[in-house]
């Protein structure tokens, strides 16, 4: 519903400087642009919204998940500035900073729980979801060019290596796993 922006007070503890308001139910995910002039924020109330970093005015709101945002990323190009959005819906959609939706991605059979950004490939990114899969992503085709199998049950994360050849996953199923990201096989 809100999101709070924080300062360190004299005794260590961080105080609220400026709440952002607009979102009509739980804030799930933020992230902040590369840049440090954005920041992003997706919400239960199924909409995505930006907003400036120094006056925390919202800047843009993007509808069109059908259900609940899980979470939120800066991907692609950092001098581009793309948001991408998660939903129980199982689709990952990407947003201009105008609001316009850029593409939308569709493979998974359940919510989807996470998204990272490849440090070094920068068209790729992963998705994480309670379908038991891990999936890597071309930005700019919007196709998907692996899956990655061997979780037996909901993937909670998903985080690229920094030398990007690699992916982390976790999951309900009491295990991480790693993943190549060439093959989508799991590195044992």
């Amino acid at each position: 519903k809100r999101i709070k922006r924080l300062k360190p007070s004299d005794e260590g503890f961080w105080n609220t400087v400026k709440i952002c308001r607009g979102h009509t139910d739980e804030v799930s995910s933020v992230a902040c642009s590369p840049g440090g002039d954005w920041i992003v924020s997706g919400s239960w109330d199924k909409t995505v919204r930006i907003w400036d970093q120094r006056s925390l005015e919202e800047i843009c709101c993007m509808k069109g998940h059908a259900q609940r945002v899980t979470c939120v990323a800066w991907i692609g190009d950092p001098t581009r500035e793309v948001v991408a959005s998660a939903s129980e819906d199982g689709t990952i959609r990407t947003w201009e900073m105008s609001g316009r939706e850029l593409k939308r991605f569709e493979g998974h059979t359940g919510s989807v729980t996470s998204i990272s950004c490849s440090p070094i490939f920068l068209d790729r990114f992963a998705s994480a979801s309670e379908d038991m899969t891990v999936r890597i992503w071309g930005i700019s085709s919007g196709k998907q060019i692996n899956i990655c199998r061997g979780h037996t049950d909901k993937i909670t994360s998903v985080a690229w290596s920094p030398h990007g050849h690699r992916i982390a996953s976790s999951s309900m199923d009491d295990t991480a796993r790693i993943w190549c990201v060439s093959s989508g096989h799991e590195i044992t």
